[in-house]
């Protein structure tokens, strides 16, 4: 364990340091995108899904975006009315 240790030292001794990219996540890169394009967020209303599951409870989902109905939900009444 040492001599790996002596070694990793020793050879990141004799490379030229380079700098390792920053890492971000999804959320704070877009944060930093609207922060940086001076543009305000905007935040979409989502409806819920208005279909009724099997146990008779409402879909908690949320509908597609224009639509009434989750994707799950919509594919399933798209094959009851015979589209694709």
């Amino acid at each position: 364990m040492r001599i790996l240790v002596l070694l990793v030292l020793v050879l990141s001794a004799t490379r030229p340091c380079v700098a390792a990219p920053a890492v971000t996540n999804s959320i704070s890169s877009a944060v930093s995108v609207t922060a940086a394009t001076n543009a305000p967020a905007t935040k979409v209303s989502r409806q819920q899904c208005e279909a009724v599951t099997k146990s008779g409870n409402r879909c908690k989902r949320n509908a597609v975006v224009g639509g009434k109905l989750c994707r799950q939900h919509q594919k399933i009444a798209d094959v009851k009315s015979g589209k694709k």
